[in-house]
């Protein structure tokens, strides 16, 4: 990689180590636009158990994602100074991996929306299904009682 140094030894490893980490994060961010989008797949075919594991796995890499960005803080901090040390190509590299990374990031978070509001739209129809069985339900316990007739009381009324 190759760094423009203001001073001697300057920077290049914050500069080795920036790419190093955005080109990790670019590759999670990747991993965790695919398993959105089968997120998504799943949602709408209503494969619950499936869907179960591809949250597990989102969990997953949204775990490690924290972790480097724990790791990324530092450089973003000062981040001004190092992208003006980077040598032009691995600046321009820099900005890619930056865009990509917002760019799978925004999408997700579009899908996400997407997907949260088909599951509430199903919540609903689902009460709504619900609601029409029980009252169902219940009109066919009054009918079965209005076929019976009158109740006869079995209790006595006498004093022992």
């Amino acid at each position: 990689m190759n760094v423009t140094r203001s001073t001697p030894g300057a920077n290049a490893k914050g500069g080795d180590d920036v790419l190093g980490l955005l080109t990790e994060q670019c590759a999670l961010c990747r991993q965790l636009r695919v398993l959105a989008d089968r997120q998504r797949t799943l949602i709408a075919s209503d494969q619950a158990e499936t869907l179960l594991e591809v949250l597990g796995q989102r969990q997953q890499i949204i775990d490690r994602l924290g972790k480097l960005s724990e790791r990324m803080r530092p450089h973003q901090q000062r981040w001004a100074e190092i992208r003006s040390r980077l040598a032009d190509d691995d600046g321009r590299r820099a900005d890619e991996l930056i865009s990509e990374v917002n760019a799978h990031l925004a999408g997700i978070l579009e899908g996400d929306r997407a997907d949260a509001e088909m599951l509430a739209s199903r919540r609903q129809e689902t009460e709504s299904d619900v609601n029409r069985l029980k009252a169902t339900r219940m009109a066919g316990v009054a009918y079965a009682a209005s076929e019976q007739g009158p109740q006869v009381s079995h209790v006595e009324w006498t004093d022992a």
